[in-house]
């Protein structure tokens, strides 16, 4: 595989990362921490700036970021307790002993070492080295996520028989999957706190960002950055950032998108995840890729808990999953045929298209929720697919108001739309939002 054909890579990935938030995040770590300087520090004139072995505080990191140095700042200094392969090591152990995805795992190979092995062998360069030991220290569970990741990579790289040089570069693209989070403003990490379309946007971007820091500190193969940036992409488009299809994503950022979604719904999910899972993957079964999907399942079949889920939230799911869909097409009705056209009605019209595919697929039927509801005539494991389902419907249809609103966020304002199609669009936004904040709010 080679790497990234750059012509396809965003305009935004050609721009040089911004440090703002991570040198604020990392002047707080050295209040928190004993971190010194590993080597002699000096401006890029020759001045020396300070001693090897120097402690250095919060001001002092602020006032050497402000100079030209020799050498960046991340080649030089370190933090005491800095992650390394052993504090990966048992990290992953800890992961197996306490959360449900990676113990399924490790039971399904029957070993852990499949999944332990490959970490040994993820290179850990000083600024690398750096930036995991900031993501663990200053944003607890992001290094976490890394790593669940990295053992659902690695449990498909072993199903798939991978050879052990494809099975780090696995490892070591999960691990740094999400760095160029740390480039984000952290108020992203709030819980509930909706995304603005500048927040989202930077968010899209955090797979260049990431894959920009690993080819800017080298030694890594190719396949790494390509994975890295791959891995919020779909088969079916609907990814980001480039939205790639199909084989245009590469063999290692298959895995890896299949691996976030699964760490992500894993953390999400807590001891429920081996129910709820395989119902989510269903119901993406057109964006995920169908034969690493087929491995994951059998080792996901755990017994699921008993769920007291009420038929009436299920039914409030739903009603306002039919009322997104029967809004649209009352909306497009008000148009003339001939004025259905321009990329905002075309985008949201295919996404729709496909989540109504997607739930038919999974035993949904968007426009009458009713019948899914029936079949489980009070069965609690029933209710609880149907509550799953409804869930992950409802997450995409926020998603899909948000990718619209992002590129077009003239949709967002009173009198923003410049043709009729464009206000059907905006107006099913504006109807669906509304709908779903109500939803939350209860």
């Amino acid at each position: 595989m080679s790497d990234l054909d750059l012509p396809e890579v965003p305009a935004e990935a050609l721009e040089p990362v911004d440090d703002t938030h991570y040198r604020q995040a990392f002047g707080a770590l050295c209040e928190d921490k004993v971190v010194s300087a590993s080597t002699t520090i000096y401006a890029a004139n020759g001045t020396k700036l300070i001693e090897k072995g120097s402690r250095i505080d919060r001001e002092l990191y602020a006032r050497l970021v402000q100079h030209k140095l020799r050498d960046p700042i991340d080649q030089q200094i370190g933090v005491e307790g800095m992650v390394s392969a052993d504090s990966l090591l048992a990290l992953a152990e800890e992961l197996i002993a306490t959360h449900p995805v990676p113990r399924l795992l490790a039971a399904a190979l029957g070993q852990r070492e499949p999944l332990l092995q490959p970490l040994r062998e993820v290179p850990l360069p000083g600024p690398i080295a750096l930036k995991l030991t900031l993501m663990r220290d200053r944003y607890a569970g992001l290094l976490q996520h890394a790593m669940a990741g990295a053992l659902v990579a690695l449990f498909l790289a072993d199903r798939l028989g991978l050879p052990a040089a494809d099975r780090a570069q696995l490892a070591t693209a999960a691990l740094l999957r999400d760095i160029g989070m740390l480039h984000m403003d952290p108020s992203w990490l709030l819980p509930q706190r909706r995304l603005s379309a500048a927040e989202r946007r930077h968010l899209h971007a955090h797979p260049i960002t990431s894959m920009l820091l690993i080819r800017t500190q080298g030694g890594y193969a190719p396949e790494v950055a390509t994975a890295v940036f791959e891995h919020h992409e779909r088969l079916d488009g609907s990814g980001y950032p480039r939205g790639a299809r199909g084989e245009k994503i590469s063999a290692p950022g298959q895995i890896l998108l299949l691996a976030e979604l699964v760490s992500a719904l894993g953390e999400k999910f807590g001891d429920a995840s081996p129910h709820r899972l395989g119902l989510v993957l269903r119901l993406n079964r057109r964006a995920l890729p169908l034969a690493l999907v087929a491995q994951l399942l059998p080792a996901l079949q755990g017994e699921p808990l008993p769920t007291a889920a009420r038929v009436e939230a299920a039914s409030q799911k739903f009603a306002v999953i039919a009322s997104a869909f029967e809004r649209w097409t009352e909306l497009q009705a008000g148009v003339e045929r001939s004025q259905l056209t321009g990329p905002a009605h075309a985008l949201l019209n295919a996404r729709l298209a496909g989540l109504r595919q997607s739930l038919i697929e999974a035993g949904g039927a968007p426009e009458e929720p009713h019948l899914l509801l029936a079949h489980a005539a009070g069965d609690e494991l029933h209710i609880a697919d149907a509550l799953a389902l409804g869930r992950e419907a409802l997450w995409q249809l926020d998603t899909i108001c948000g990718d619209v609103l992002q590129r077009w966020p003239r949709l967002a304002e009173t009198d923003g739309a410049e043709s009729p199609a464009e206000s059907a669009v905006a107006q099913w936004c504006d109807a669906t939002g509304g709908m779903l904040a109500g939803l939350a709010e209860a």
